[in-house]
């Protein structure tokens, strides 16, 4: 069964792999380089600070930190324990795929390109997720897509170290961002800079609202029970 499996992830990686041409190789060996999304990465921070509040953003910073540490550090793990040659390693695959990469690690399974990438997406995509972002959703998911892609057209990755790579980082950034929103109450803010919990009582019209240290909150009250009905909506401005 096992031996059927990895047949299939070799014939479709040869498949895949054969698809490229020396004309798209400069292109794809761009794509997979880290350092080409210098600037959109760049730009998610300034978005990060725009939203939280400094204190908030820097441990948001420190938490996507630690996250691509442990994702990383858990898949290379993974690749010792498992140790699958990766395609470009295999002399039995030497003349049948288009092996461009010029680095070329020893291990494959999983490959960290997919984990991290996914990871940190998942993360920013429930950052955001209170915000009308919809541009940098899409992003972020045609970057995890080419991202891991450009790892099977260089012929560095079989398609299974990918799969198992997206299903270990998406994991790890659920599970990361639920600690953060814990920590910091992430989950909840106020113009996007005060993380707060609000509560009402139905009878007797007292609102309660706590809003966490270090931001500005609007706060606008609507009555509307009839009991109500000689009382005005405020709006007041709450400076923590």
């Amino acid at each position: 069964m096992m031996e059927n499996i990895l047949n299939l992830d070799r014939e479709f990686l040869i498949y895949l792999n054969n698809l490229g041409s020396n004309n798209w190789d400069l292109l794809w060996l761009t794509l997979t380089n880290k350092l080409t999304y210098t600037a959109f990465f760049l730009f998610v921070i300034y978005l990060i600070f725009k939203n939280f509040s400094i204190k908030q953003s820097l441990f948001i910073l420190l938490s996507i930190a630690i996250l691509i540490l442990l994702t990383d550090q858990f898949t290379n793990v993974i690749k010792d324990s498992f140790q699958r040659l990766r395609p470009c390693r295999d002399d039995t695959l030497n003349f049948l795929l288009r092996s461009i990469e010029v680095r070329c690690g020893k291990y494959g399974f999983f490959s960290a390109h997919a984990s991290n990438s996914i990871a940190v997406s998942v993360f920013l995509f429930k950052l955001f997720s209170n915000n009308n972002y919809t541009v940098l959703n899409y992003f972020l998911l045609l970057w995890v897509i080419v991202f891991s892609y450009s790892r099977i057209y260089l012929g560095v990755h079989y398609p299974l170290d990918i799969i198992f790579g997206l299903i270990v980082g998406f994991v790890f950034g659920i599970l990361s961002y639920k600690i953060a929103e814990k920590l910091i109450l992430i989950g909840n803010t106020i113009n996007g800079t005060a993380a707060y919990a609000a509560s009402a009582d139905a009878t007797t019209g007292v609102i309660g609202v706590s809003v966490a240290s270090g931001g500005t909150a609007t706060i606008e009250i609507t009555f509307t029970q009839p009991a109500y009905a000689n009382l005005t909506s405020d709006t007041t401005v709450v400076e923590i």
